[in-house]
């Protein structure tokens, strides 16, 4: 799932620590939960509003998805009042990062590291699998770089990260300069209207 890869790219792969602040992370996988319900036909976006250009949510289908991660941010967009896209992304996240995390720990895809006090959640989730987790930032590197053309999935992953300002945390390594990375990201993005929903709630939580 698209919030399960966001997930891991946001977070170091050998530490486990995240790469942006929480409220960030919530945003990110608000917008890739978003994205999905879209695909999965249970939500539309409207167009943008001629003059605030804001964007609305729509429920289409309230049936569940089967995956219940999804169905708990479908049921947050039901019952949210207001329907507004950047205040539903703020929304439907809110948990998702722990769940997420488990659920892939428990695949063995991550790592959880034990909290130092049994009464704080853990926030690391190094990878189990670094090489693998390389890969995947390096594909995401030569899309942006131009090497290739990105995949659908590879093109919401790198709107999302450059939506949250995270491109360059999560994809530097030595020898790549980060504007660069910038750069290439922001080309793929910039017609992403899901990105734009997610910076439009990073610009109102005034970051």
């Amino acid at each position: 799932m698209l919030a399960e890869d966001l997930l891991m790219l946001l977070h170091n792969p050998r530490d486990g620590r995240p790469l942006v602040s929480s409220s960030k992370l919530d945003l990110a996988l608000g917008g890739a939960l978003l994205r999905e319900l879209t695909a999965r036909r249970r939500v539309a976006l409207s167009a943008p509003h001629r003059l605030t250009r804001n964007r609305t949510v729509v429920v289409t289908d309230s049936s569940q998805t089967g995956d219940h991660v999804l169905d708990e941010a479908l049921q947050r967009i039901a019952f949210q009042r207001s329907k507004r896209a950047q205040v539903v992304v703020s929304k439907i996240a809110k948990g998702a990062s722990e769940q997420l995390g488990k659920r892939l720990a428990e695949q063995g895809i991550l790592e959880r590291e034990p909290a130092k006090l049994a009464v704080i959640p853990p926030k690391a989730w190094p990878a189990a699998g670094v090489q693998q987790d390389e890969l995947r930032r390096d594909g995401l590197r030569r899309a942006i770089l131009g090497e290739r053309l990105p995949t659908h999935e590879e093109a919401a992953l790198i709107a999302l990260l450059h939506a949250v300002g995270a491109t360059a945390k999560a994809l530097t390594v030595p020898g790549f300069e980060p504007s660069t990375l910038k750069q290439g990201a922001r080309a793929i993005a910039q017609d992403d209207e899901f990105a734009g929903v997610v910076r439009q709630a990073v610009k109102d939580a005034a970051f």
